[in-house]
């Protein structure tokens, strides 16, 4: 009895892990107590003991949920006189979704949403795609909309680590960083996790194998990216400044 409980609980950890730790404790903090709330006020019968009883709720109860998380306040832009809101992007909406489907099999494991269930999220889904898309080109952005870092500021920035220094030091670390992910054009998590183990050297350029990235957590196709040199300005090559980290920094007998 005790080897089949142990089994059971390596085999639930491995199944944990098709989400990531950081996206669990989101869906913990954020997205799951608001969808609770939510129906705790509008649907007191849907919710025992602060738990979602998902084998009685209906699309139509759902679909409406969703409706009014479709729409947000931006706080960031807001006046005493004007509330501004916007859509909410495509992957806040999928969160909620997400989080709901991870609940739903963490409390009821031998339960899942029906097949018709499933339907109708993803055309809603879509139906908030083609949305966002005819409010992108009537040029209004959206809530997850990125502003890109101009050529000429990259450069700026590259520039300006190598003539500030702290304690008579050049900020190395900044340097190797911002080349790293620019040359990658990667996202900043996925830099931090570089293993010297993923670089590789491939004649004239270095070869950065990141395995997993937000798109491709399964790391079901490669990816690999090739960083080639800056001969022409030193200030901006990423062989400069991560040769110089490395120098510095890096442990040979570590990954």
């Amino acid at each position: 009895e005790a080897r089949v409980q142990r089994e059971l609980a390596e085999a639930s950890a491995i199944q944990d892990r098709r989400i990531k730790k950081k996206t669990e404790i989101e869906y913990a903090r954020t997205y799951h107590p608001r969808t609770v709330s939510w129906f705790k006020q509008e649907y007191p019968e849907l919710v025992v003991d602060g738990k979602i009883r998902y084998d009685k709720l209906e699309w139509n109860q759902f679909k409406r949920y969703l409706g009014t998380r479709k729409v947000k306040k931006r706080k960031k832009y807001r006046t005493d006189s004007n509330n501004i809101y916007q859509l909410a992007g495509e992957s806040t909406m999928q969160k909620y979704v997400a989080a709901e489907r991870f609940y739903l099999s963490k409390q009821m494991p031998e339960y899942s949403f029906s097949t018709s269930f499933e339907k109708n999220v993803t055309e809603f889904m879509t139906g908030h795609r083609k949305l966002i898309k005819e409010q992108q080109a009537k040029g209004l952005r959206m809530e997850e909309d990125k502003e890109y870092l101009p050529w000429t500021v990259y450069r700026w920035l590259m520039q300006y680590f190598f003539t500030y220094a702290i304690g008579g030091n050049i900020p190395v670390l900044c340097l190797a960083f911002l080349s790293v992910t620019w040359n990658l054009m990667c996202r900043g998590i996925n830099t931090e996790t570089v293993k010297l183990s993923q670089l590789k050297g491939d004649g004239d350029a270095i070869i950065f194998d990141l395995k997993v990235t937000k798109k491709n957590q399964e790391g079901k196709k490669d990816e690999i990216k090739h960083v080639f040199a800056n001969s022409q300005d030193p200030s901006i090559c990423c062989f400069t400044s991560l040769g110089l980290w490395l120098l510095l920094y890096g442990q040979p007998f570590t990954d």
